[in-house]
């Protein structure tokens, strides 16, 4: 028979996201997580020609700069925009951390 782990550790607050997301949110969420995908398969697929042993034209080294550029603007986007949904719609949120027993142990 498999043990519960209690949680021992320190006490941890943060400030989360209500489940379910109104539907709004949940809309922005995916728009912004599906342009991350969408830099990334870009990347990817730039990367493969790369992989295949071609040698890729200053137009694709181009496209590839800018869909690394692009993907790490999407990606800052989307930490801000959970930043701003934490702030107008998130819940204060408390509960014990979860570490290993070495860990408690050593430290207790």
């Amino acid at each position: 028979m498999t043990q519960l782990q209690i949680p021992t550790g320190p006490v941890h607050a943060f400030r989360a996201l209500p489940y379910p997301l109104p539907d709004n949110a949940a809309r922005e969420l995916v728009f912004r997580a599906t342009d991350i995908a969408s830099a990334r398969a870009r990347i990817d697929g730039i990367n493969a020609m790369r992989r295949n042993g071609q040698a890729l034209s200053r137009f694709n080294e181009s496209r590839l700069a800018d869909a690394v550029k692009h993907e790490a603007r999407a990606v800052e986007s989307l930490h801000g925009t959970l930043e701003l949904m934490r702030e107008e719609i998130g819940v204060d949120f408390t509960r014990r951390e979860f570490l290993p027993r070495a860990y408690v142990e050593d430290f207790a």
